[in-house]
């Protein structure tokens, strides 16, 4: 037996021996599995029989930290994977989480090394400890808990007024925001697994909540929008596609979202509360997924996630909106977020919140088809060289002096979206998006009048050259559908174009954008006219019929004028400018 002496001498430094010694002993495993790979190294890239350990990837994304710099104290939650404890590290209070080593870690070990950058949407990894058969990861505290927690204890639920609550919500939105722009879907969102960082009673706008537990989230490859995976379920949570097809996706995350805000307002309760068997709720998602919810007489699931008290109804009108069975009907977060906001705007300016909800908030299907890609992206550029107090969908100042010659429905829309409710509906940067586009058509309108008018002031001094044969074009028979002009209806209110000379009845007329020229040309026959239509795909054309009114048109603003039509000779002829 030692002498005591020498035993006092070696406990100081028995946990460094410790932690040596275990560190030695796992290299020797991993070695011994396969002798053709030579000894690991410690840490990050070590790998096992060629396949790497669990949690080799937050162990390259975050620092590691010696075990004996962390304290761990009790036990305050559990998760699919992980055992949750208070600790210290540095003398400041952290959250430990605790994960064995073994495979079904990785994937939550994986997305946290995704997430590992400090932000304020996920909580922030301060380390991770490799110790013996355990992988520690030290994240930051939640002082307040949990969402659910908050929400149920009788001493901070009192202290939680409505304009809290909003602001709850458009911090988790903006979270679930960030989690799709790192390509996180979350699959498991829940008032549990939200965590309160920051709460001030009389400072609502000061909250700060983060979402947290990834256990059953997916990473998508770029450009991939979901993807089908069989793994645990929280039903009441999970949209109809999960349920029926184990789809996950940003938009089944939207719909789970929905869930969650309905959650929170009614004090905690769990979603579907009319439903007390979870087989009963998946029966219902199931139905809607795959018959469109034919068996309970339609999509609408109001009926099951009433409105509840303390909630103003713009911000039940929000929820719902992402209770959608289709679910390319569900808004996106970012448009989710920007509802909120103008919510919280309204409150903190006094209004009750109580007015007449948007209708909708438009899906991205509808705002790609509204905006094409060229448009956004000039809209984009155009828009980050503005200063903020000049924002161009502000129309309020040239009100009185607004030209005569406007057509009528850019009048209509500009009272439309001069209303109250049209950017508490749309959101700023839609309102942006919009004006800048009717801008840019009116602008291009009156590009276009200005060319006519050119064009007819030089044929009224001379009449276009002789007849040219033209390609012999095929008559094809089809059935059409013509188009009616909102000419007819506008005219009035445009300005009167001078007709130089009359077109002999019969004479149909092409009208094609090219570049900064607009081509002209003039068919006898209705066949011809249309042939020469369906032919001219590239560029942006009208067909008008010989009283000038508008036949067709692809990829053209609609002019609110009629063109007189020129005297031409009985075959095709062309024009540019």
């Amino acid at each position: 037996v030692p002498p005591l002496s020498h035993l006092e001498c070696i406990l100081p430094h028995w946990a460094k021996l410790r932690s040596f010694l275990s560190e030695a002993h796992l290299n020797w495993k991993m070695q011994s599995r396969d002798r053709s790979v030579s000894p690991p190294k410690p840490g990050p890239k070590a790998k096992a029989g060629g396949k790497e350990v669990p949690g080799g990837a937050i162990l390259k994304a975050v620092p590691v930290i010696p075990t004996s710099l962390v304290t761990i104290g009790d036990e305050i939650g559990k998760g699919r994977f992980k055992k949750v404890h208070r600790g210290k590290h540095k003398k400041n209070d952290v959250v430990v989480l605790q994960y064995a080593k073994d495979d079904s870690n990785t994937n939550e070990l994986k997305i946290l090394a995704h997430l590992s950058k400090p932000c304020a949407f996920v909580p922030e990894v301060y380390g991770v400890c490799n110790d013996r058969g355990m992988l520690i990861v030290v994240q930051e505290l939640a002082v307040w808990g949990t969402l659910v927690g908050i929400i149920k204890s009788p001493d901070t639920s009192k202290n939680i007024s409505p304009l809290h609550k909003l602001h709850f919500a458009k911090c988790v939105t903006s979270s679930m925001a960030h989690l799709q722009a790192c390509r996180v879907v979350h699959a498991d969102l829940s008032c549990r697994n939200v965590l309160v960082h920051r709460f001030e009673e009389d400072d609502p706008a000061a909250s700060l909540l983060k979402v947290s537990d990834f256990g059953l989230s997916v990473l998508l490859p770029e450009g991939v929008e979901g993807e089908c995976r069989r793994q645990p379920q929280p039903t009441r949570w999970c949209s109809p596609e999960t349920i029926a097809e184990c789809k996950l996706s940003y938009l089944s995350d939207v719909w789970t979202l929905g869930t969650v805000l309905w959650e929170m307002y009614s004090g905690g309760t769990a979603p579907w509360v009319k439903r007390e068997k979870r087989a009963d709720v998946a029966a219902r998602l199931r139905d809607l997924a795959e018959t469109g919810g034919t068996a309970e007489g339609g999509t609408d699931v109001s009926a099951d996630f009433p409105i509840q008290d303390g909630c103003p109804n713009v911000a039940h009108e929000a929820v719902l909106s992402c209770l959608k069975c289709d679910e390319k009907s569900r808004p996106t977060f970012v448009q989710l977020a920007d509802v909120l906001t103008s919510i919280i705007e309204r409150l903190e300016s006094g209004d009750a919140g109580d007015a007449p909800a948007p209708v909708r908030i438009p899906s991205p299907v509808v705002q790609a088809r509204t905006l094409p890609q060229e448009t956004v992206i000039r809209v984009i550029e155009e828009s980050d060289d503005e200063e903020e107090d000049a924002l161009p969908w502000n129309l309020d100042e040239d009100e009185d002096d607004a030209d005569e010659a406007t057509p009528a429905n850019f009048k209509s829309l500009k009272d439309v979206l001069k209303t109250p409710n049209a950017i508490y509906t749309f959101g700023e940067q839609t309102m942006k998006l919009l004006f800048l586009e009717m801008d840019a058509a009116r602008a291009r309108e009156e590009y276009l009048m200005d060319m006519v008018k050119k064009l007819q002031d030089r044929d009224a001094k001379s009449l276009l050259p002789g007849p040219k044969k033209p390609k012999a074009v095929p008559a094809r028979l089809r059935s059409r559908q013509r188009l009616t002009s909102s000419t007819d209806r506008l005219s009035s209110v445009a300005p009167a174009v001078a007709r130089p000379r009359s077109l002999p009845r019969g004479h149909w007329t092409l009208w094609t954008f090219v570049g900064a020229s607009l081509r002209r040309q003039d068919f006898a026959g209705e066949d011809d006219a249309w042939s020469a239509f369906d032919e001219t795909t590239s560029h942006p054309c009208m067909l008008r019929d010989p009283s000038g009114a508008e036949a067709a048109a692809r990829a053209w603003i609609s002019s609110y004028f009629k063109l007189a039509p020129l005297v031409a000779s009985p075959h095709a002829s062309a024009m540019w400018a």
